[in-house]
Parts: structure tokens; C-alpha cells; sequence
């Protein structure tokens, strides 16, 4: 075994597949998370979707949800699940299986890990299968399903702003995809088809299993349920960044209309540091100082002191390169609000950065880490992006990384921002 960092012990049991396990008597329960990822594809992202959801169906041994359902309820009370997510131009299928700790069911000695691993590896290899492929009438619904899901978006004003802004930003690359699917692509998608494409993603792309809690003296015992799986093509490996979009010489200025009373405004920057650059950590102190917290720079010269909007806060995509600025403002206001947002990145990147508020930032992002101590799902979502960075895993080398940035630093990471477009929905017809 080889150590992962502070928080991980990682090791690889066969080619394609990597085991993370991080031994712990915090919890009451042991928590396993089976990840494995696709290179968002237009289509591909609308398969993985729908074949997530078909997961939590059935399987060959419980080919009903009710028969599913009470072999988990046999489990004490365990959690059992699937769901897509996103992580730069990565489309994750992520598994997950909560049971209690050994040391705290009713029947003491009761070993709930293994069988509940075996049932979350059938889960994800054997799904009910019909003359070859998923069963129609589960597609059916499913398809129904993903498309209200899909429409329901429309309805968060805030949230679809920021997806048309990465949409219309990064048209033709991984990132712009939603992991969610295309409303567009579920007519095509046939039950065989879909258990063919889901079979070979299975064959092809790698699998990692983190593992929390305590494992015993025996922390190997069951998880082969788990490692025997995984695809060993090396080019699955790879991250999909493709080759660096060209930027722009000028923002590209979008606006839409929906009847809405508040308009929603996000800018989209492209910086050509990403996690695990060497300026990364200065980058996360700077969208902290800039506007990534509610005493930043923005909140606090643009809402409380000019009142130019209603909300403005600032977020990072670490394994992309952008940065976004997202606001609810009035139309009219829109062109001021852009030209105080640049403001603000202009005077740090002239080198106008408080010690203070430096270390104020270092402060907070170094509570957020430690706060991760009780929140396993978040430790193993920050683990594997570090993973698919290519840094360590654990929480140590992000600490000592963030407390060698300096104010010039910051001050780099500021200049090295470039604006490549302004997305505006406001009121008006649809």
C-alpha cells in the first residue's frame, strides 16, 4: 500500500481499478463510494444518465424495486444509491453504500459491510436485463423522468443563467456539457443500444472505491466485491482537456429573455490555471478575496456599499479553468455592475491585496478543510477531483500549498483572469 495523503491509504488491486481507504472510529457507519468516469460526450451524457437511474431498479438477484428495497432493509437500515455528477469534462457514475458500524447493530458481530458491498457491486455490473438490454417499460418511465428533471432547471432562474453562461462559453468543449443529459437525445436512446453502451463503459473505464470508517483488523475483508471490476484502457486514464480555447480579444455579450422581475447576470473568465497548477492555491485565495465569501470584495463594494445588485458571489470549476461571477441585478444595471466587477479584479491585480484579507482567506479555506472532518461525502468528492488532478489526495499538501501564497501571488492569479463572456437574462418574453 501506498500512503495517498493524510486523509487516504491507496493501493490498486488490478490494473483499472484503485482502492482508497481512510480507517476511522469518528463514524457509526461505514460509508463506500465506487466511482467511474466517462469523458463528457454530447449523447454519452444522456446514456450515463438515464442508465444511472435504471441501476436503482433492480438487479439480477432482485429484479424489482421491491424485492431491492428489502434487501437493503435487511442491511439494517443502509443506504443504497446511484447518481451522475460532474468534475471539469468528467461525467462521474457514483455508487454509494452507507451501513452501520459493526460495533453498533443490534446484533453484535452482525457483519453488514460485506453483503452490503456485494449488493452495491451488483448494483453497478449486474442490472436486469431483458433479451439484451434494459427493460422497456423502466426506460419508458425513466426517459419521463430525466426530461421533468431537465425541465425543472428552467425554474431556478439563477441556476439556469449559470448553465447557459458555461453553454454559450464553452460550446464545443467537454465542460459545456451537462451531466444531466440532452432533453433532445432521449427520443434515440433504445433499451439494448444503452445496455451495450453501458456494458462497455464498464469494460473500459477505470473504477475508484474509497472507503471510510472503521474497518476492523481486517480492512481487505470484502471489498473484492469491488476490485475485481474496472477497465484497463490506459487512454481512459487521461484527463479530457483537449487543447486550450483561444481567447478572446474582446467578451462576447449575450442577452436573453424569460418573464422574470429580477434579471441574473454571470460573467465567465477563463485563466489557464487549473488544479493542480503550481498558481492554483493563489487562485483559490484569490476568488475568496475577490468574491467567493460573503465578506469579499464584490459582497462588500458592490451590494452593501453601491447597492448595485441583489446577490454577488464568485466561484471556481478547478478542473477547467474558469472562473464565473454570478449576480441578481436590475437590467438597466447590468453595465455597471460588469464595470465594478472588473474594477475590483483590476485593483487586486495591481497589487492592492490587505494582508488581512489575505489571511482571512487562508484562514477560512483552511476551516473549510478541517470542517471536512465530519462530512465523509465532501472529504471523498475533494479527494477524487485531487485524484483527477494528479496531486495527492489528502487535505496536507493543500494546507502547506496555501500557506506559502504571498499577496504578489495573488496579485498574479488576479492579471491572469480573462473575461470571455457576459450572459444577462432579463424580463421580457421567453
Amino acid at each position: 500500500m501506498s500512503a495517498g495523503g493524510d486523509d487516504f491509504v491507496s493501493t490498486s488491486p488490478r490494473p483499472g481499478c484503485r482502492l482508497h481507504l481512510s480507517p476511522s472510529s469518528r463514524f457509526k457507519t461505514v460509508r463506500a463510494d465506487l466511482y467511474l468516469r466517462l469523458p463528457l460526450r454530447s449523447g454519452d451524457n444522456t446514456r450515463l444518465a438515464l442508465a444511472a437511474r435504471l441501476l436503482e431498479r433492480g438487479t439480477r438477484s432482485y429484479p424489482d424495486m421491491a424485492s431491492l428495497g428489502r434487501a437493503v432493509d435487511a442491511l439494517d437500515g443502509a443506504v443504497v444509491g446511484a447518481e451522475v455528477e460532474q468534475m471539469g469534462g468528467w461525467q462521474l457514475l457514483h455508487l454509494f453504500l452507507e451501513v452501520l458500524d459493526p460495533r453498533y447493530v443490534s446484533r453484535p458481530g452482525t457483519d453488514l459491510l460485506t453483503p452490503g458491498l456485494a449488493l452495491l457491486a451488483e448494483l453497478a455490473t449486474a442490472p436486469v436485463e431483458v433479451e439484451g438490454g434494459f427493460r422497456a417499460d423502466w426506460l419508458r418511465q425513466e426517459k419521463a423522468s430525466l426530461r421533468l428533471q431537465l425541465a425543472s432547471l428552467y425554474n431556478d432562474k439563477s441556476a439556469w443563467a449559470q448553465r447557459r453562461c458555461i453553454e454559450l462559453m464553452c460550446a464545443g468543449e467537454a465542460c459545456g456539457l451537462s451531466c444531466l443529459g440532452d432533453a433532445a437525445a432521449l427520443p434515440g436512446i433504445r433499451p439494448r443500444p444503452l445496455m451495450r453502451f453501458y456494458r462497455d463503459a464498464l469494460a473500459q473505464c477505470p473504477v475508484d472505491v474509497f472507503v471510510s470508517g472503521y474497518l476492523g483488523p481486517r480492512p481487505d475483508v470484502g471489498l473484492e466485491a469491488l476490485t475485481g471490476w474496472g477497465g484497463e484502457s490506459a487512454a481512459a486514464w487521461a484527463e479530457p482537456l483537449g487543447r486550450p480555447p483561444r481567447r478572446r480579444r474582446r467578451p462576447r455579450r449575450v442577452t436573453e429573455q424569460q418573464p422574470v422581475s429580477q434579471a441574473r447576470l454571470v460573467l465567465g473568465y477563463r485563466t489557464r490555471t487549473r488544479l493542480g497548477s503550481p498558481a492554483y492555491p493563489a487562485l483559490a485565495l484569490f476568488n475568496l478575496v475577490w468574491g467567493g465569501d460573503s465578506g469579499s470584495r464584490l459582497f462588500r463594494h458592490i451590494r452593501e456599499r453601491a447597492g448595485l445588485c441583489y446577490y454577488i458571489g464568485s466561484h471556481l470549476e478547478p478542473l477547467s479553468g474558469l472562473v464565473f461571477v454570478a449576480a441578481g441585478v436590475e437590467a438597466a444595471a447590468s453595465d455597471a455592475v460588469v464595470d465594478a466587477i472588473e474594477a475590483q479584479r483590476g485593483h487586486l491585480a495591481a497589487g492592492h491585496v490587505r494582508p488581512a484579507e489575505l489571511q482571512g482567506a487562508r484562514n477560512l479555506l483552511l476551516n473549510r478543510l478541517a470542517a471536512l472532518d465530519d462530512d465523509r461525502a465532501a472529504l471523498v468528492r475533494l479527494g477524487y477531483r485531487n485524484l483527477l488532478a494528479g496531486i495527492p489526495l489528502g487535505r496536507q499538501a493543500v494546507r502547506e500549498s496555501l500557506a506559502a501564497v504571498d499577496r504578489a501571488a495573488v496579485a498574479a492569479a488576479a492579471a491572469e483572469l480573462r473575461l470571455d463572456t457576459v450572459y444577462l437574462l432579463a424580463g421580457g418574453p421567453a
